[in-house]
């Protein structure tokens, strides 16, 4: 008597599995390729209206607006020049030997805003949510050995303000959907002059300064906070490569004078110091000179 055997899928190895919607074709398909590495379709982000990372896999969501999802412009500048294209950094700050993430820009009427331009194919792409008329930002199957994927973005031509949905993931590489964990986080630059309460300058009672000692090769910070914040920073080159992504810890309200070691490697020149308080960013340049 013949014996058949069926082979059922259990473990999907992998970030963002496909959606309900193409479980069809996993089906026709499934003993070519059991599992997707390539990357999410679009609509994951967190962002009003779409669902996020959890609606394939089975892990915690956990708030990523704590200093683990870490959006810059790369040169340093923290609000949107309309219309302008620039290049921007996303830092994964609690990845794992496998990530992912997705992201999408909005405007004040939740409409997508602006255009992503992919500078990096081997680590990053751009995904489509047609009902909803966005535009994605997603990593590729190389894109999920590291935690920092960088890509440019054009400004729209008219707006209020932006704001950047983000969806990470920390997958445990446990080849299955379980044990990952999935942070959600959102990120609002004004425009130019706009609204002055998405402004992190007013979170200090003095103009923030950054400085450098050269016989201790560090960078240092000087400012005073109205109120009490987390702290992150990071330093960028003017490439926009993190050279030093570091937790600050907790603040209260007053002075702030800290000083942070900088990596050895780092020649002469200039480089983009961003501090994060409470997740929102503010940048500016400094000088090594030794």
């Amino acid at each position: 008597m013949n014996k058949f055997y069926y082979l059922i899928p259990f473990a999907f190895l992998g970030l963002f599995l496909l959606p309900a919607h193409k479980a069809e074709h996993q089906i026709s398909t499934y003993h070519a390729k059991l599992w997707n590495t390539s990357g999410p379709s679009g609509g994951f982000t967190g962002a009003p209206g779409e669902n996020n990372c959890t609606n394939c896999h089975a892990g915690a969501v956990q708030d990523g607006n704590n200093g683990e999802n870490l959006l810059t412009f790369n040169d340093g500048q923290n609000e949107v020049a309309l219309g302008v294209a620039r290049m921007m950094t996303l830092n994964f700050t609690s990845g794992a030997v496998k990530n992912g993430f997705q992201l999408v820009a909005l405007d004040e009427n939740d409409d997508m805003a602006g255009a992503f331009i992919i500078t990096d194919p081997a680590n990053t792409q751009l995904r489509s949510q047609g009902l909803l008329g966005r535009q994605y930002v997603t990593h590729t199957s190389g894109g999920t050995s590291q935690s920092q994927w960088s890509f440019e973005w054009e400004a729209p031509s008219s707006a209020e303000a932006i704001t950047f949905y983000v969806a990470t993931n920390r997958t445990n590489n446990g080849n299955n959907s379980s044990g990952d964990v999935i942070y959600l986080s959102s990120h609002t630059f004004s425009v130019e002059e706009g609204d002055p309460s998405a402004n992190i300058s007013e979170q200090w009672k003095n103009a923030l300064e950054f400085g450098y000692l050269v016989h201790k090769h560090q960078l240092v910070i000087n400012g005073e906070l109205t109120n009490k914040a987390d702290l992150h920073l990071n330093v960028f080159d003017l490439k926009g490569k993190a050279l030093l992504v570091q937790n600050l810890g907790k603040y209260l309200e007053g002075e702030l004078q800290t000083s942070i070691d900088l990596p050895h490697n780092m020649e002469n020149g200039i480089y983009v110091a961003t501090l994060f308080l409470n997740n929102q960013p503010i940048s500016k340049k400094f000088m090594i000179h030794r």
